[in-house]
């Protein structure tokens, strides 16, 4: 694609709308891209290439080409490439519309062989028709992501039931004393990690999963299971230090986007430089067993990191509300086997 006004797609921070018109179209073009500022939307008005082809289709939030009457004279007739664009998008859930003006008594213009929708040249009408298409799109897309996120849900209980079974299993063999239970966190974790895209929705990016026991004051590592590329440092943190240190503490769930925005970064390590490109979004869930005593005493923590930013940012979402039920299971592995490691 050629002559993109104001920014190309790579520069743009929020996925735009393109909006490609033929040299006939461009004056149409522009005022459609009014419009849709005026709703807050990145706009990005493009002309028709040779081709037809737009390169980084995968950076736009929807497309929409105009063709009008005087525009049949092309040649050649970019409908391949317009085709191919189409294609694309369709592969990657990327709403496309395209408006064209019925031919008049030159013959039958190129665009008629595409999938499109007649208009009458109208600025008025090729706006409605824009907003309208984006507003259903909008619907559509809504309705997807509940659709999604119910498969999604589906595969975190199967994965989930899968560990829950595992977890019983391993509670019976530490109850027997044959197997430790820092043994069996980490088969758990082992376990974890083989369904961490069900659970937590960690594909592609660097993680850790960590489970930390209390001794002393101090959070001690004692099950990790990690991408291979993210080493094991072997590090203890006391209570109120860092990200397992605070909550652990302060008995409380922590989700941090970005981690390393956070208070509780412990900043000046040697290894600082490597842990911001390894540990930035995390949550730790504090490791309760109810007592005796008034308040629950704090056995452990369970953690998991991405390098990913905001990979977990909610306290309630479905990889919160796995990563809690995770932390469920390896508390009753603690209370299985009791003070004994």
């Amino acid at each position: 694609m050629v002559g993109a006004e104001g920014h190309g797609l790579v520069e743009a921070n929020v996925k735009p709308i393109v909006v490609v018109s033929g040299d006939a179209t461009r004056g149409i073009a522009r005022r459609i891209a009014a419009q849709l500022r005026a709703r807050r939307h990145e706009v990005v008005v493009a002309a028709l290439d040779r081709t037809g082809k737009i390169e980084q289709v995968e950076r736009a939030a929807a497309l929409v080409f105009l063709f009008a009457k005087a525009d049949a004279a092309r040649a050649p007739a970019p409908v391949d490439g317009i085709r191919c664009t189409l294609q694309r998008a369709s592969a990657m859930r990327i709403p496309s519309l395209v408006l064209v003006e019925p031919g008049g008594k030159a013959g039958r213009p190129w665009w008629l062989e595409l999938d499109a929708g007649v208009w009458d040249g109208t600025v008025a009408r090729a706006c409605a028709h824009t907003l309208s298409f984006l507003d259903a799109a909008h619907l559509e897309a809504r309705h997807r992501l509940t659709l999604d996120g119910l498969v999604a849900a589906l595969d975190a209980v199967s994965a989930l039931r899968d560990v829950v079974q595992v977890a019983q299993l391993l509670a019976v063999e530490v109850r027997r004393r044959k197997r430790t239970v820092a043994a069996a966190l980490q088969t758990l974790l082992s376990v974890i990690e083989a369904r961490r895209w069900e659970l937590l929705g960690i594909e592609g990016e660097r993680y850790t999963v960590v489970v930390h026991r209390l001794r002393a004051g101090r959070l001690v590592p004692i099950a990790r299971v990690a991408h291979p590329s993210v080493p094991s440092r072997g590090r203890t943190w006391p209570l109120g230090q860092s990200h397992v240190g605070i909550a652990a503490q302060r008995r409380l769930f922590m989700v941090s986007p970005d981690f390393r925005d956070t208070q509780a970064w412990v900043a000046g390590s040697p290894t600082d430089a490597d842990d911001r490109r390894n540990y930035v979004s995390v949550m730790t869930m504090p490791l309760l067993l109810n007592t005796r005593r008034r308040q629950a005493e704090v056995v452990g923590t369970l953690t998991v990191s991405s390098d990913r930013r905001d990979h977990f940012s909610e306290t309630d979402d479905l990889q919160a509300v796995a990563f809690t039920a995770l932390a469920s299971l390896a508390t009753m592995l603690f209370v299985t086997g009791g003070r004994r490691g």
